[in-house]
């Protein structure tokens, strides 16, 4: 699709082939590929302007869809920092997408920002309570994976000190 000539339709159509790419990508574990798709999509997307309301609804929801499909892309390559900071960008547009909050969270546990992450879990219950017993286990993950890292720490500085 020549994007510049395109109609919105074809434009969305053609996002939609690449974000579905991505996913296939993704899920055949070839993460660099998926993650190329997807920052592509988001790309094109983010690039359409003179949108009347419908037409910004559509694109939103599609490129909010291709952001989380991108951050998992980057969790599993362990670029939890960048995860972040796409997770934030749509937090910034819609603080209660408890699926962005969910995700995120995922990175905080990884990066060791444990009070963040419980953060994030428990936004997440607020806004979509059928979450709640996921909610529950993973906040017990982060607590356990908080007393495992301070065990680690200890035992290295009693390492350290003698």
């Amino acid at each position: 699709v020549n994007w510049p000539r395109a109609s919105l339709s074809a434009m969305l159509d053609e996002a939609r082939k690449l974000k579905d790419e991505g996913n296939e990508l993704l899920a055949g574990g070839k993460l660099a590929l998926a993650r190329s798709k997807y920052e592509k999509t988001v790309r094109n997307l983010e690039g359409l302007r003179g949108l009347d309301p419908a037409e910004h609804e559509a694109v939103y929801h599609l490129r909010r869809k291709t952001t989380l499909n991108l951050a998992a892309a980057l969790q599993r390559s362990g670029e939890h920092a960048d995860a972040i900071a796409r997770l934030e960008k749509l937090l910034d547009e819609d603080p209660d997408d408890a699926k962005a909050l969910w995700r995120r969270s995922v990175s905080f546990l990884a990066t060791h920002e444990h009070a963040r992450a419980r953060s994030d879990l428990s936004r997440c219950a607020e806004i979509d309570p059928s979450t709640a017993e996921e909610v529950r286990a993973q906040l017990r993950r982060v607590d356990q994976r908080e007393i495992e890292g301070v065990a680690r720490e200890r035992a290295v500085a009693e390492r350290a000190l003698g």
